[in-house]
């Protein structure tokens, strides 16, 4: 900036810099004046209000005790009730009780009784007849309108010679419980209330008036010099005034010397309206002297006009050229930030479907075309060797268990950290891309130059796995796939990645599985699907045994270390066969198996990796299918019956006579319809049943016993030996001789 420049514009804005601080002065000096008249007003207000509520306790204090002495004191009641004109020692002890009154209140001036059935006032000195007592016209008025609330400032006479002493007064009639009439009357003195108030503020700064219920004033009429009675010198300035909602009486106060006050503050007002000359003058030479020196600005806003945006408005441009400038070079920064983070993100998704494609297969490259794309996404222009491995979360239910969902992106990019710097250690490159949340597929690129390209991968992976251990909490699987020296083949080594993964034993973690193309290495779980039959006929038929049985099975599954593949088919054929029987079963029986049972164990296939988790979920789902279905056939009627038979058959099974027109004897119910119902119930049809439970005890005689074929067929309870070797290869594939040889 220019030094001349500068120097010109700082000397012409002195002069409003230093009006402004004079101004602010002002300001502070008005502001500061009424604020301490809005203080003087609080105070004011509040003092009015402290000396009405003085008065209207006092008053309301005396008007309580009178009253309770009316009606509690027996020699006041007695006074009231008979003409004591000759009962000079009841008067004596009335008058010593109306004394005691008087010393205890000082507020009281006077008080008497008047006992109106026969004319007679009792004062604290003497009593007198009601005709001859000088307030007697008072009296008179409040006998005809006894128990109003304190009467306006009056003249009280004791005698017709008396002065007279200002006064307020409270009647009470004395008529409450008794049928007596008569008045009690209580003067309080004018000079009383005004000592009273005298005591609270300082008479020199402050001026009390009060008036009672006819605007008249209470302490005009004691006609005192004091500051209180006088009336006529409030000004009107920082006045105040509080009602009585107890006497109806109103007190106004006042501050002496208020008229300075107005003084002073009408001085502020002329100062604040010089300052506000002064800076409408500062105003206008600041308007001047910023038009003399705005000119080179106007030049660069000009500039910048014509190099700005067509959408920018020009009145907003003028509201704030400065402003302008900056929010132009900010919006140029965000922009070019913005557009930057949007490449990186386009680049980033773009590199990740690249590599979808490879892995997937849904893109075909030639070597040429792999040149132009892979240097687009950081691969390597040369293809070379390849391969793709896949790295897995162990016990990935448990895994998404323990950690929410911002959590697993947070393991997620631990993960590929540790690739990554494994990658850089040994001086080989990777591409990364998330398959699912817990499968992550790796894209391997090793030198060239090295031979061995599954011993590099494996050495690889073995050092991704110990950085594994030291910096996560949970463990993860690898399966290896073969190298391929071309882009499309890139796609066989990752689903054989994926194949080398399903090979992993379920009670094994943190596994590195090369793919391996022999045939054996395959898991075969044939042999367990032998055992899921058993199963699931103990379960349609609600034989106790399946519940161990299944027990057994995913023990032995976690014990021989069984493969994924091999558990989940295990799993699968165990869910089509329950399905199957079900399907058997009558419509509600299914309805409640296919709504609720079969889409828990969909889930327990999908969510859960390990036979021992397994065992929980389905023993737990089929318990409940179980109880449910007890539940339904206790329900019907049949229910029992059908039960009943069941059990017959399953002890009385050896007998060669049993069958439907013999158990339509036994148990008195139509054949046709005891078969109908036995499906229904347990998914078979009776014959199938009880060839089941001949054929199950059969086999269990040719392994255990050296029983012939005859033998056997008489204890299975068959008659004949050609019907029995027919039925049991139907079943079991082989004849009985072959069944005992094979075992």
């Amino acid at each position: 900036m220019n030094r001349n420049w500068f120097t010109r514009m700082l000397m012409l804005y002195i002069p409003a810099f230093l009006i402004v601080p004079a101004f602010l002065f002002f300001v502070f000096f008005q502001s500061l004046s009424e604020s301490n008249r809005k203080d003087a007003e609080r105070s004011n207000a509040f003092v009015t209000q402290q000396a009405m509520l003085m008065i209207d306790t006092s008053l309301s204090s005396l008007d309580q005790k009178i009253s309770l002495e009316m009606l509690r004191n027996r020699k006041v009641i007695s006074f009231f009730s008979r003409s004591t004109e000759k009962d000079l020692p009841l008067q004596v002890d009335v008058m010593n009780l109306l004394r005691d009154l008087k010393m205890t209140n000082p507020l009281i001036h006077s008080i008497y009784m008047v006992q109106a059935d026969h004319n007679q006032v009792l004062n604290e000195s003497t009593s007198y007849s009601l005709d001859q007592y000088a307030d007697n016209a008072f009296i008179r008025s409040k006998l005809e309108a006894p128990n109003s609330h304190w009467s306006d400032t009056r003249l009280y006479k004791e005698l017709p010679s008396d002065k007279g002493v200002p006064v307020v007064s409270l009647t009470r009639s004395v008529s409450i419980f008794s049928k007596h009439h008569g008045l009690i009357v209580v003067n309080v003195s004018a000079d009383a209330l005004q000592g009273m108030l005298l005591q609270m503020h300082d008479p020199s700064s402050r001026i009390l008036s009060l008036y009672d219920t006819q605007g008249n004033s209470v302490f005009d009429m004691a006609k005192s010099e004091t500051s209180v009675s006088r009336s006529g010198t409030s000004n009107g300035a920082l006045q105040s005034e509080a009602n009585s909602d107890y006497t109806g009486w109103r007190i106004v106060s006042s501050v002496q010397g208020a008229d300075t006050f107005n003084f002073i503050i009408s001085l502020s007002n002329i100062w604040f309206i010089a300052g506000l000359l002064l800076c409408a003058v500062s105003v206008a030479w600041i308007v001047y002297v910023t038009l003399q020196n705005y000119r080179p600005i106007q030049r660069l806003v000009n500039q910048l006009q014509q190099l700005s945006s067509k959408e920018d408005a020009p009145e907003e441009i003028h509201k704030n050229e400065f402003t302008f400038i900056n929010s132009k070079l900010q919006n140029m920064i965000d922009q070019n930030a913005r557009f930057q983070l949007q490449f990186e993100e386009d680049l980033k998704a773009q590199q990740n479907f690249f590599v979808y494609e490879l892995l997937e297969g849904t893109r075909s490259f030639d070597l040429k075309e792999w040149e132009k794309e892979s240097a687009k996404h950081g691969l390597p222009v040369l293809f070379g060797k390849q391969l793709v491995f896949v790295l897995e979360v162990d016990h990935r239910s448990e895994w998404s268990a323990n950690y929410g969902q911002m959590q697993h992106g947070t393991q997620q990019k631990a993960i590929e950290t540790i690739i990554l710097e494994a990658a850089s250690d040994h001086a080989c490159e990777v591409k990364l891309l998330w398959v699912s949340l817990h499968q992550l597929a790796c894209i391997l690129v090793i030198s060239p130059e090295a031979e061995k390209l599954a011993f590099e991968a494996l050495s690889f992976a073995e050092e991704c796995q110990r950085r594994f251990a030291d910096a996560l909490s949970f463990t993860l699987s690898v399966g290896l796939g073969e190298p391929v020296e071309h882009p499309d083949n890139l796609h066989d080594s990752y689903h054989e990645a994926l194949d080398a993964l399903q090979t992993k034993p379920v009670n094994r973690s943190a596994m590195i599985i090369p793919y391996s193309s022999d045939p054996l290495s395959k898991d075969h779980s044939f042999h367990y699907f032998q055992k899921v039959d058993r199963i699931v006929d103990a379960f349609r038929l609600q034989e106790a045994k399946w519940k161990t049985d299944m027990q057994a099975l995913f023990q032995n599954m976690l014990e021989e270390g069984i493969s994924r593949r091999g558990a989940s088919s295990v799993l699968h054929y165990l869910t089509y066969h329950l399905n199957k029987t079900a399907s058997g079963m009558n419509d509600e029986y299914y309805l409640l198996w296919k709504t609720e049972t079969m889409p828990a164990l969909d889930r327990v296939q999908k969510e859960i990796d390990l036979p021992e988790d397994w065992t929980q979920m389905v023993l737990q789902l089929l318990e409940q299918f179980a109880e449910r279905l007890d539940t339904q056939r206790n329900l019907r009627s049949q229910g029992n019956l059908v039960q009943e038979v069941k059990a017959y058959i399953e002890k009385h099974y050896t007998k060669a006579e049993l069958s439907l027109d013999y158990l339509q004897d036994k148990f008195g119910i139509s054949g046709k319809y005891l078969s109908r119902l036995f499906k229904e119930e347990y998914g078979l049809k009776f014959v199938d049943f009880l060839i089941d439970l001949r054929i199950q005890e059969a086999k269990r005689l040719l392994t255990e016993s050296a029983l012939s074929v005859q033998e056997i067929t008489e204890r299975v309870g068959y008659s004949s030996p050609i019907s029995f070797a027919r039925t049991f290869k139907k079943i079991t594939g082989v004849p009985p001789m072959d069944y005992r040889k094979g075992k």
